[in-house]
C-alpha cells in the first residue's frame, strides 16, 4: 500500500511538472529585427531574423527536455542591440504565440493550454464556426 502511494504520488508530481511547449514568434511590423527564444533548461532557439510582416518562427520544448522556470523572449533591432526581454512561467501542455509590433517588444496575443505566470494573453478558445444562411427547410425545389 505504501509503495501504491508513492508511486501515485510519483505520477503526480510528474503530471503536474510536465511540459510540451511550443512558442511562436510573429513579425507583425515591415521593420526588420531578430527575434530569440530561451527555454528554462538554457535552451535556445536560432536567433532569428525578420524582415517583414507575417514572417514567424516556431520553437518547441519537449517533456524530455522541459524545465522549471522562467522562459525569455528576446527582440534585437536590426544593428543587434536588444530591445527586450520578456520574461514568462510556462507549463502544461499547449503553445503561446508572440507578436511584435512597430515597438519591437513582443507581446502574447494567444494561450492554449499552457499554464503562464507574468505577461500572458487569456487562454484561447475554440472559435465558433462562421454562421451559415439557413437552408430553405420544407420548400419544394423549383420548377424547371
Amino acid at each position: 500500500m505504501k509503495s501504491l502511494l508513492s508511486l501515485i504520488f510519483l505520477g503526480i508530481i510528474v503530471t503536474a511538472y510536465g511540459c510540451n511547449i511550443i512558442v511562436h514568434v510573429q513579425s507583425e511590423t515591415d521593420k526588420k529585427f531578430k527575434a530569440q527564444v530561451t527555454a528554462p533548461n538554457d535552451q535556445k532557439s536560432q536567433r532569428w531574423a525578420f524582415s517583414k510582416k507575417a514572417n514567424r518562427e516556431t520553437f518547441q520544448q519537449k517533456a524530455s527536455e522541459c524545465g522549471i522556470g522562467s522562459w525569455h523572449i528576446l527582440t534585437f533591432d536590426d544593428a543587434g542591440k536588444q530591445i527586450a526581454d520578456i520574461s514568462v512561467s510556462l507549463n502544461g501542455i499547449g503553445r503561446v504565440d508572440y507578436e511584435v509590433g512597430d515597438d519591437l517588444k513582443p507581446v502574447q496575443s494567444y494561450r492554449q493550454g499552457a499554464i503562464c505566470t507574468g505577461q500572458c494573453a487569456p487562454l484561447g478558445h475554440t472559435p465558433k464556426p462562421a454562421s451559415r444562411p439557413s437552408s430553405p427547410v420544407g420548400t419544394s425545389p423549383p420548377k424547371a
